[in-house]
């Protein structure tokens, strides 16, 4: 695995045009496109030159969870670039739907997905919808019953008003035990409610890593296929073995994966 940073100047003011344009002529390799932005490697020294700039001159890093916004700030964001190695060694993988179906969420008064019934198009094997909610074609389904991946689950979902004979929504009969609370940020209007979450803190990092506890999960075990216990938006996050992950690629579906720490 290698890391990258990610540095980019905002702005809410035009008359902070000139402060970018001073960054981009005293540090030319961060010029991008008319803005400021730079992607090196995390050991490369002319971050740091760039980071004092900043303090130096008064420019604030931006804080995610804050509503208000300075006319100017820069953004900080790590990125981990996962090599074939760090996928193939982890035992639990969080999937990333490469195939969003459509972000109008939607069910109804039993809890099934309605989708607009032009947005379940025969191409499509495997997507989601919106929050993670992840939809499984008819003929996938099959492949998966066929493979005995353990864990998974299939819920009935609606194409318009009518039940889909063709498409349904993966979910799962494992639910993971919860995630370290230092691990969460909790919503503001409800600090004590671990279930429904804002997100992970994992940092400046992006894409951000789930870490589980391993006694917990290993109690669950065997299982292919489980949801998070903790609700993210409307849904919870779905999470594979790595025996899933390799039905997957098999099957070619438009899938990547973060790796799982166990703890």
């Amino acid at each position: 695995m290698k890391t990258f940073v990610v540095i980019g100047i905002n702005f809410s003011d035009l008359e902070e045009r000139k402060v970018v344009a001073e960054f981009r002529d005293a540090f030319p390799f961060a010029r991008e496109g008319a803005g400021f932005r730079l992607h090196l490697p995390s050991d490369d020294p002319r971050i740091k030159m760039v980071l004092e700039a900043f303090e130096k001159r008064g420019i604030p890093k931006s804080k995610a969870w804050s509503k208000e916004r300075p006319k100017i700030e820069y953004s900080l964001e790590y990125h981990r670039m996962y090599e074939a190695t760090d996928f193939e060694s982890a035992l639990y993988l969080k999937l990333k739907h490469e195939r969003l179906i459509t972000d109008d969420q939607e069910r109804d008064q039993t809890g099934r997905l309605k989708i607009e019934a032009k947005r379940l198009r025969p191409d499509l094997q495997i997507g989601c919808v919106l929050f993670n909610a992840t939809v499984v074609s008819e003929a996938l389904r099959q492949e998966m019953v066929k493979a005995g991946l353990a864990g998974v689950q299939f819920k009935e979902l609606l194409a318009g008003e009518a039940v889909s004979q063709d498409f349904w929504e993966l979910v799962s009969s494992v639910i993971l035990p919860p995630m370290p609370r230092e691990r969460l940020i909790c919503r503001p209007q409800s600090p004590g409610d671990y279930l429904n979450v804002a997100g992970i803190s994992d940092g400046d990092y992006f894409d951000k890593e789930i870490h589980l506890p391993e006694s917990g999960v290993r109690r669950l075990e065997p299982f292919d296929f489980a949801l998070t216990h903790e609700i993210f938006g409307e849904e919870r996050w779905p999470i594979a073995s790595q025996r899933f992950r390799q039905f997957c690629v098999a099957h070619k579906l438009k899938i990547s994966w973060i790796p799982v720490r166990l703890d």
